[in-house]
């Protein structure tokens, strides 16, 4: 029997009663097969051989071991652990879990490799063990030839930007004078704040020397700047725009020149008009300035109006501002007499020149207007002033 194929059977007994009787009695029986440790554990999905790099941290993971035992109940539980040798100076492993952690830092100088013999053993009466050798290499520094980091221009100094490796046994170092800089563990870090007119990118070279050999490796570390929206767009420098009457609607009055310091979306503006909408339009990207309807100055002689620059950052950040549109008159109306006929009585026994005998009247609706007066006939007879008088 194999307790792993079935664990149990279930058997009917017929008892027959002796003659004369002629009845039968009927059992079952439950036989339950118990397990005996008769498998071993055995390791499985192993490596041909384990990479440890030079700059694993202390406490890292390196390796998880895993067995499988085709037995049950405590035949299969398993254990784990490192026999000794060289491996249990450099490495632990967790009994229960089999993860492998380093708990010393290698040195490919000192040591390129060593065996992990690995041992599983089951909990059983009799106990069952199965132990593996895994050979260890290894890596030496490896270093990036660059590395690319992001950081908001707002970073504070001290702020860690990227850590290179755990090289314990290496010295780090940057000869360039740069807001960046790296400690000699390899870690780089912002020293002081950044210029926000300075350079979007900023390339720090990095050499490693081993601390006995001398041995030395480069690398170039670029960090880029990401900007911070701190600045509030400011409103355009152009304040007043002029336009003449009568234009037709969607005429162009002019364009609104905003800015904003800051770059990418942060920079990038837009323009909301807050009042006098029946009036005018403002092009949302453009700032451009266009009628909403016809003007006529003898009604309306200017718009003072509100608008918002606002950009896209995230959070936005805007600003109210304020412009005026000047309306300029067109002589667009004819001077109207304020009566059709005058009439004017003469005293023909008054002999005396340049006598008064009547006054015209007339208006413009034009604001720019100037009425001047002309006779058109009887000039041997009569004058008028440019004003309004008549005389004889």
């Amino acid at each position: 029997m194999d307790v792993n194929l079935k664990d149990s059977y279930t058997l009917e007994v017929l008892v027959h009663l002796p003659p004369p009787s002629i009845h039968t009695v009927t059992a079952t029986v439950t036989v339950t097969v118990t397990d005996v440790n008769n498998h071993p554990p055995l390791l499985i999905d192993l490596p041909d051989r384990l990479s440890i790099s030079e700059n694993t941290t202390v406490g890292s993971v390196v390796f998880t071991a895993k067995a499988t035992d085709r037995d049950r109940g405590d035949n299969a539980r398993l254990l784990y652990r490192l026999l000794s040798g060289m491996a249990t100076e450099y490495l632990s492993i967790d009994s229960t879990s089999g993860k492998i952690t380093l708990r010393k830092a290698v040195d490919f100088e000192t040591i390129q490799g060593f065996d992990v013999e690995i041992e599983v053993c089951d909990r059983g009466h009799s106990e069952l063990c199965t132990a593996t050798i895994l050979p260890a290499v290894i890596q030496p520094l490896h270093l990036n030839a660059t590395y690319n980091v992001r950081m908001k221009e707002d970073a504070r100094p001290g702020t860690v930007l990227i850590k290179l490796g755990n090289y314990s046994f290496y010295v780090f170092k940057s000869g360039l004078k740069t807001p960046v800089d790296a400690f000699p563990d390899g870690t780089v870090y912002l020293k002081k704040p950044i210029d926000n007119a300075g350079p979007d990118v900023i390339s720090l070279p990095v050499t490693a020397t081993h601390r006995f050999l001398n041995n030395t490796y480069s690398t170039m570390v670029h960090v880029f700047i990401d900007d911070v929206n701190d600045h509030c767009p400011q409103c355009s420098q152009r304040k007043e725009f002029t336009i003449e009457e009568n234009l037709s609607v969607g005429s162009t009055i002019g364009f609104l020149e905003a800015y904003d310091d800051d770059i990418g979306l942060n920079g990038v503006i837009g323009y909301r008009l807050l009042d006098n909408q029946n009036l005018i339009r403002i092009g949302t990207a453009t700032g451009k300035i266009t009628t909403a309807t016809v003007f006529d100055a003898e009604t309306l002689t200017k718009i003072d109006f509100k608008y918002e620059v606002y950009d896209h950052g995230s959070p936005s950040r805007a600003v109210v501002c304020n412009a005026t549109i000047v309306i300029t008159d067109v002589n667009d109306n004819a001077p109207v007499f304020d009566r059709d006929v005058y009439t004017a009585a003469i005293n023909v026994n008054n002999l005396s020149e340049n006598r008064t005998i009547a006054i015209v009247m007339a208006r413009d609706e034009d604001r720019s207007s100037e009425i001047v007066y002309k006779l058109l006939n009887y000039l041997h007879l009569f004058e008028v002033g440019r004003k309004n008088l008549f005389y004889l």
